[in-house]
């Protein structure tokens, strides 16, 4: 018998706490570097928690049938499915570890052994070797596999009194990935002394026209997306709706509080906390079955000046790869709702996170992705407003890793938007693409240190002026947040490539721009910034 046919017959003393302490360090090692035990013990830790909460179990001659009874008296069954074939966990070395356990521990064991014979309907079909047991930790790849997304809930804003009903309103969240379809809520607030006013737009789109609309206002305005624009859009709300589960392992510190059935369903309940260099306070409760993966609700709340804690927000609905009704993704105005443009007018939406500018040159941030490394690519551009000359000159001789265009306004660095924690990265070219006469400066970002993209919630853009004795006495800043996090090649060609293609006139990028290649220079860079 192998290590993990050894391991894997121990997992069962392991839950019921029956090894010795040198077998239990043993199964620790051997569960550090294998996804099968680990998910076996995370099948077997469910049936037990099913079990701390019976009672009446008695240890008598009939103690099968009294387990078997009290097993689905917890969960609220009442049918038995057939006994299921394959698994990875034989109840021949279940039994053994009965043989060696105390009469309380043999009840539960054998509960254990009924549960994984017949399979049970409440953990939704066969507990077999091939069945997966959800936590938050798969939460993220669920969701960017799923081909659409629902989710519905209210936002809550802060209450101007202690024990005021706060102000909320619902929110409603739509995305049909594969056809670059979504319909996404956006609200926010004004406030004063005296009362909360609620703001409310929508952003809907049919796959080819994209409609904004502010229920505020009652304006509705309408843009063209691309083909790329679709992919990437669709793809980031993806991000969107991980964002509003906040599901950051990095940023929140998770832990498994206890369990609840719901709707004759079981769901474990996690909580994260988090705390940022500010003081900032968050928690979050997230019902979460680990059967199917699925999200019963979902409740956050922020901790006050007033040292207490306010509700945030309420999920109640949370689908993946559900059929979208037909009127979800319509594009049409509201009735009573004023037009800024139609789609007969309508114009392809520019690739573009910010723009600010003064009478003399402007700044656009076209989109930021962070690198997996922690680097940052930014494709930005400016413009001098005082100046008729083009700027190809100022793009000629320029070296992959070398200094940045001499433009108007350069982008020579750029700042987490943490202030307590603050962390600099310093820019070089990267690539440079042009298209309708205007050119866009793609440049890597780099700290001299790796800094992991999920624990960074924004980014500011750092620039001066050009020439170096040019005054410009009004003050402009953008701060932005990361498009996407790239992590493969794969995504880099889809998103990055892609991104400066969109902003190209014959659609090309430099042939020698590649993940590897650019996670390779950042290194480079990372290591001369260390010396």
């Amino acid at each position: 018998m192998n290590t993990h046919e050894n391991i894997n017959e121990l997992l069962v003393g392991f839950v019921l706490e029956e090894l010795s302490e040198e077998q239990r360090t043993a199964v620790k090692t051997h569960l550090a570097e294998c996804q099968q035990c680990s998910s076996e013990l995370r099948r077997l830790e469910v049936l037990l928690e099913c079990t701390g909460r019976m009672e009446k179990l008695r240890a008598d001659e009939n103690i099968c049938e009294s387990a078997k009874e009290a097993l689905f008296a917890s969960i609220g069954s009442e049918e038995m499915k057939e006994p299921t074939p394959g698994l990875n966990i034989s109840p021949a070395f279940i039994w053994r570890t009965i043989m060696k356990s105390r009469i309380s521990k043999l009840a539960t064991a054998v509960v254990i052994i009924i549960a994984i014979m017949i399979g049970i309907n409440y953990f939704g079909g066969s507990i077999d070797g091939t069945s997966k047991v959800y936590a938050m930790s798969d939460v993220p790849e669920l969701f960017q596999s799923a081909k659409t997304i629902h989710m519905k809930g209210r936002m809550y804003f802060p209450s101007l009194n202690p024990g005021k009903e706060q102000a909320s309103v619902e929110v409603e969240y739509w995305l049909d990935k594969e056809n670059g379809r979504w319909r996404l809520t956006y609200p926010g607030y004004s406030s004063d002394s005296e009362s909360i006013k609620i703001h409310l737009s929508e952003n809907v789109s049919d796959g080819e026209y994209e409609m904004r609309v502010n229920h505020t206002e009652k304006l509705v305005s309408f843009s063209k997306l691309s083909a790329f624009q679709r992919r990437l859009f669709a793809h980031k709300n993806v991000y969107t709706h991980l964002e509003l589960l906040y599901v950051n392992f990095e940023l929140f510190d998770y832990t498994k509080i206890g369990d609840e059935i719901i709707d004759g369903e079981f769901f474990q309940i996690w909580q994260g906390l988090r705390e940022d260099s500010l003081g900032t306070k968050m928690k979050l409760k997230s019902w979460l079955s680990p059967t199917t993966g699925n999200f019963a609700r979902i409740k956050s709340w922020a901790w006050t000046k007033d040292e207490d804690w306010e509700k945030r927000m309420e999920i109640d609905s949370v689908e993946r790869d559900i059929e979208v009704p037909d009127n979800v993704f319509v594009t049409e105005a509201p009735v009573g709702y004023a037009l800024e443009n139609s789609k007969e007018t309508a114009t392809v939406r520019e690739l573009i996170n910010a723009s600010v500018g003064t009478e003399s040159v402007t700044l656009n941030c076209h989109i930021l992705f962070a690198m997996s490394d922690g680097s940052v690519i930014v494709g930005w551009s400016s413009e001098d407003r005082q100046s008729d000359a083009s700027q190809e000159v100022l793009f000629e001789g320029l070296q992959m890793g070398g200094q940045l265009p001499k433009v108007a306004t350069e982008v020579y660095a750029i700042k987490t938007s943490d202030r307590e924690q603050e962390i600099t990265y310093r820019g070089y070219h990267l690539a440079h693409t042009k298209k309708k006469g205007k050119f866009y400066e793609w440049s890597i970002y780099v700290a001299d240190k790796q800094v992991s993209p999920s624990k960074v919630l924004g980014y500011s853009l750092v620039h001066r002026y050009n020439p170096e004795n040019r005054v410009i006495k009004a003050k402009i800043s953008i701060s932005t947040t990361a498009t996407l996090i790239i992590d493969n090649a794969e995504d880099f060609d889809t998103f990055v490539l892609g991104s400066m293609a969109e902003l190209s006139d014959d659609g090309r990028v430099p042939e020698e721009l590649s993940y590897e290649n650019v996670l390779q220079l950042a290194q480079q860079i990372r290591n001369s910034l260390s010396e």
